[in-house]
């Protein structure tokens, strides 16, 4: 009789766990604007940036070569939530409005009974741009008294407030989470925290854990320390939020994904900021996720993933079909459950909008497009206009501090003519709206030049 009743014990557990895989999960998806991978602890930085995602990503899955497919936060995003290249979608830069005919992340789950809420952190999002379509709820203004950045700081005069502090967006959806969930439906909640952008506005004690050893005469170590400590100050809102999913007891039932827009220059290569160039620190970025259960703790995988896989991935875990959204990026759920292991070659696509004549913040000319491709360790990247062409091995060189494009000039020429078959498969004329004059302000407030 025991034996009897062990063997049913088994067979009903067997049953509960078959069921509970068949269990849509609930996703969390956060986005930290202007966060470069290797500014964060998480990441073998030694500074203690990043002990919240450091945290996560020891519960779950890290990847070492993310990249986003551009260094602009509304192309970026875009490519984040529909799985499509900037050249096929052609929101190229910050300020269109995303039309209709796009299926974004949010719809696809919604569509599938997910109940949907947004928090951003930047006019940069705002719904009115589109880039919030599929979202039920969306927490996309707030009163000046919130934003840390102010216009002033950047010459320019705005009434409301364009971006907002940490605390408060995770106050709102931890709010959600707590208040107005729909509980009998998983939920898709996305956040966006804002706080790593500049111009930075870094709290003491923040300042105060990160300084270091730093030599702190050097005004480019000022400014690494001034980044750093509202990268560490928005770390710990994403700990607060981590903390306030655990409070609802939905933490086990979680898919978490955790990524970046894009990076930062900080002097390299001779400039400050981001959107004009494709080096490593614009475009490589974190990328993390945990699933207690489905994930195992530690995992690390160190071939080149993208941006455009987070939707293909979340679909896989939620079992959605993309249907008609065909996403350019792959799905990772095999490489990070052990199954079929990625392309170690599998090359990256990188791009910026075309810009006209003139010159960029730096006074170094600024006009065309340009495109990146990283590929079997290599990097190359071509503006025709501005009459740069670069070759970096990434393997012997991860600072892209010399152009082997004169040397290497046979791989060159095979990384350009891919990356030319690539643009023609992908470059197509997408429908998008142009912004407002009050939005045009509040974009040169955050030193967006054009």
């Amino acid at each position: 009789m025991a034996r009897i009743a062990l063997t049913c014990c088994a067979l009903l557990l067997g049953l509960a766990c078959a069921g509970k895989e068949q269990e849509r999960p609930n996703v969390l998806l956060v986005m930290f604007d202007t966060l470069r991978s290797d500014h964060c602890s998480a990441y073998g930085y030694p500074y203690d940036t990043t002990p919240a995602l450091r945290a996560l990503a020891e519960r779950g899955v890290r990847f070492t070569a993310a990249y986003a497919p551009t260094a602009t936060t509304g192309p970026s995003t875009v490519s984040l939530f529909t799985s499509r290249y900037p050249a096929t979608h052609r929101y190229l830069k910050n300020g269109l409005v995303l039309g209709d005919g796009a299926l974004t992340l949010a719809e696809l789950l919604r569509d599938a009974g997910y109940d949907t809420y947004a928090v951003v952190s930047s006019t940069v999002l705002a719904g009115r741009y589109g880039l919030l379509q599929g979202f039920e709820k969306a927490t996309d203004r707030w009163p000046p008294e919130q934003s840390a950045k102010r216009p002033g700081e950047l010459g320019e005069r705005v009434e409301a407030g364009y971006d907002r502090e940490g605390e408060y967006a995770v106050e709102d959806l931890a709010g959600w989470l707590r208040e107005e969930w729909d509980a009998t439906r998983p939920f898709f909640a996305f956040l966006h925290l804002m706080d790593p952008h500049e111009p930075y506005t870094p709290k003491q004690s923040f300042l105060d854990r990160v300084r270091g050893d730093r030599d702190l005469t050097d005004p480019h170590a000022r400014r690494a320390l001034r980044y750093d400590a509202d990268i560490a100050y928005a770390d710990a809102q994403l700990g607060r939020l981590l903390q306030a999913l655990d409070a609802t007891g939905a933490a086990e039932d979680t898919l978490i994904v955790v990524v970046a827009d894009h990076g930062q220059g900080l002097a390299q290569h001779g400039w400050v900021g981001h959107g004009l160039q494709l080096y490593e620190e614009a475009v490589r970025v974190p990328f993390v996720a945990a699933y207690p259960g489905r994930i195992a703790p530690g995992t690390v995988i160190d071939e080149p993933v993208e941006l455009l896989d987070v939707l293909p991935t979340i679909l896989d875990y939620a079992g959605v079909e993309p249907g008609r959204a065909r996403p350019d990026g792959v799905t990772l759920r095999g490489p990070i459950e052990g199954g079929r292991p990625l392309d170690p070659d599998r090359p990256v696509y990188l791009q910026r909008r075309k810009f006209a004549s003139s010159r960029g913040p730096d006074g170094k000319p600024l006009s065309g497009e340009k495109f990146g491709l990283v590929w079997r360790g290599y990097k190359y990247i071509e503006a025709p206009g501005e009459g740069t062409f670069e070759l970096y091995d990434l393997t012997a060189d991860p600072g892209e501090t010399k152009n082997l494009y004169a040397t290497r000039a046979a791989l060159a020429q095979q990384m350009a003519g891919e990356l030319g078959r690539w643009r023609t498969r992908h470059e197509r004329s997408g429908k998008v709206g142009e912004v407002s004059k009050e939005d045009a302000e509040a974009l040169r407030a955050l030193g967006y030049i054009e």
